[in-house]
């Protein structure tokens, strides 16, 4: 039995990815988790040294807002008063920069063109680095791999995602778009074509802040969902879309991407407007393919995407298996 403490700097739900690990956590067996939310100060720093002493790994979740900027200095005192960096394990949920927020040369201009510019600085949060054993990351390039403890954890498919219990041979809806913002990536572009095919006679849904309900139907009754950058390269979107049935177009990712998805295979990948529209028109006119898709990403996902399936990556990976064997 794998004994686990788990450090939320605050609420984890302003975190995907530590909602991620957490879900994977429930539902994986064999582990014992022991749960300290700083805002709610279930344990004193004396009871959590005393504590630290009985598990295998201390999990230390990066989280947004307010709440992780009160707490981030008592999280370095308390790891520093523990002194066991050998089992610390943290998670880096955080886009744009490691806080969380805009690095100047960051305007939404610039996160249209040039990926790497999602990669801004500070990039990692040091402090943490050097507390650490392991320190997964939600996004990481290419060049991050010279910082030898940097592992990739994308974010993926909660359960809660999950509202399709069956499989659709017959949809009502063409493509269906929705962002919460529309400046990032091909975000706009992608809207703007699908409005044009709409316009051509196509049964296509837009728009933003539909209520869950009904933005999980939309997602479930499409042949094809949108997904594009968010913050980062990887995107909620894609997931409660995949974890649906739904055949998601989504734009080609520059981070790496162990277990990744095959183009035309599980998904639909596109570098471009040009290409985008060129794939529409050509699955709009195969629908079979796109229920096909769906089905394929369904059962990717599955095996190898959802909160129970990162967990067990994770493990492997502190156990000493090399992450880089899924990447092929």
């Amino acid at each position: 039995m794998k004994q686990i403490l788990t450090l939320y700097p605050n609420p984890y739900d302003n975190d995907t990815m530590a909602k991620l690990v957490i879900d994977g956590l429930e539902h994986t067996k064999n582990v014992n988790v022991v749960e300290h939310d700083y805002s709610k100060a279930i344990y004193t720093k004396e009871e959590l040294i005393e504590i630290s002493k009985e598990v295998d790994y201390i999990f230390v979740f990066w989280t947004k807002r307010t709440y992780r900027f009160v707490n981030e200095t008592y999280t370095y005192e308390l790891l520093d008063a523990i002194n066991r960096p050998d089992i610390v394990v943290y998670i880096d949920g955080s886009e744009y920069t490691s806080t969380g927020y805009h690095a100047p040369n960051q305007n939404w201009e610039s996160l249209k063109k040039d990926p790497l510019v999602n990669r801004g600085e500070p990039w990692i949060n040091e402090e943490m680095y050097k507390r650490c054993n392991w320190y997964f990351k939600r996004e990481v390039y290419d060049i991050d791999l010279d910082r030898k403890k940097i592992v990739p954890l994308l974010v993926g498919a909660l359960s809660s995602y999950d509202h399709n219990k069956q499989t659709l041979t017959s949809k009502q809806y063409d493509m269906f778009s929705s962002f919460g913002q529309v400046w990032t990536g091909l975000r706009s572009e992608t809207e703007q074509l699908c409005s044009m095919l709409k316009n051509e006679g196509f049964n296509n849904i837009i728009g933003r802040n539909f209520p869950l309900e009904q933005y999980m139907n939309y997602i479930i009754n499409s042949y094809i969902g949108i997904s594009a950058w968010g913050a980062g390269n990887s995107c909620r979107r894609m997931w409660e879309i995949m974890s649906n049935k739904t055949c998601c177009f989504v734009q080609k990712k520059q981070i790496l991407f162990p277990n990744k998805f095959t183009d035309g295979v599980n998904y639909v990948e596109y570098s471009s407007p040009e290409e985008f529209e060129h794939k529409a028109r050509y699955y709009l006119k195969n629908k079979e393919k796109c229920i096909d898709i769906g089905i394929k990403g369904y059962e990717h996902i599955k095996n190898y995407h959802t909160g129970q399936k990162r967990v067990e990556y994770m493990f492997n990976i502190l156990e000493g298996a090399n992450w880089k064997l899924a990447l092929k």
